[in-house]
């Protein structure tokens, strides 16, 4: 997605994930350039990655933190995903799954906090 069609839009969903292939060089993505337009749209909130990650730490991430905020919606995003980071790391499936690399690259920014429904 462009800036351009993120400002031309209404953004009203939930959830956006955008999906950047990183290459393995050392210089630094550039998706950053493009958050702003997000919340321009309309985003609450944004999950994004400080650097590369690995394809399954970020869907066990995204999926166990999608799952805590269906099963509880007095939690918001930034505890959802918190809680999905302690699962992941104690998830001896995942190759090396304690180690930092593997979770510590994602923040959530925007409003984190519980969506108050009527």
């Amino acid at each position: 997605m462009t800036a351009a069609r993120h400002i031309d839009g209404e953004c009203s969903a939930n959830r956006i994930k955008q999906q950047t292939d990183h290459p393995k060089t050392p210089d630094p993505p550039t998706q950053f350039v493009e958050e702003p337009s997000f919340f321009y749209a309309g985003a609450r909130s944004l999950l994004v990655s400080h650097w590369p990650v690995r394809s399954d730490a970020a869907v066990a991430l995204t999926t166990r933190a999608i799952s805590i905020l269906a099963r509880d919606t007095s939690v918001g995003r930034s505890v959802a995903m918190q809680q999905a980071m302690l699962s992941v790391i104690s998830d001896k499936s995942i190759v090396g799954a304690a180690h930092p690399q593997v979770w510590a690259p994602f923040v959530v920014i925007g409003e984190g906090a519980a969506v108050r429904r009527n």
